[in-house]
């Protein structure tokens, strides 16, 4: 079941996304989603109300636990992948936390919608990485989104 966000919760959010506080907005979802929705139900999922609240930590790159572990794993991606030992900046890490941000914002926040965890999932993926291309530090490189590929049925264990 999709949990309704109210017209005046859209609207505070709205703020912090117009003020670019994505780790605010981030963290008054994770407050919300704790609340019942706009029809009185309970957000079904509880790990999106977790991830609402580890990306409030890794946006303001808090230090806490959450926020090192997903730059540190999101800069092992890019380092494994392009064969830099350079990892990603914190520059441009949080320019890809905050096109995440934006993006969730506007497929779904703004929609009066929270997203499910697979959502979450593509939209991360997606974003992340066509951000960190963006930026250069993964300049022609392609990435296989299994997402994708588990949607239109093609996998490895079919091919053999």
């Amino acid at each position: 079941m999709t949990y309704v966000l109210t017209q005046t919760q859209i609207d505070e959010l709205r703020v912090y996304r117009e003020a670019e506080d994505y780790a605010g907005m981030y963290q008054a979802v994770y407050e919300l989603s704790l609340l019942p929705d706009a029809n009185g139900n309970a957000l079904e999922d509880i790990d999106v109300a977790r991830w609402f609240q580890a990306a409030a930590q890794a946006n303001a790159n808090s230090g806490s636990f959450a926020s090192e572990l997903i730059r540190d794993y999101t800069s092992a991606q890019v380092s494994i992948r392009s064969g830099s030992t350079q990892g990603v900046s914190t520059e441009h890490m949080n320019h890809a936390s905050n096109t995440l941000a934006k993006s969730i914002w506007e497929r779904y926040l703004s929609q009066g919608v929270l997203p499910t965890i697979p959502q979450i999932r593509d939209e991360d993926a997606n974003e992340i990485v066509a951000s960190l291309q963006s930026n250069g530090n993964l300049a022609n490189l392609r990435f296989h989104n299994r997402a994708a590929t588990r949607r239109s049925g093609s996998s490895r264990k079919r091919q053999r």
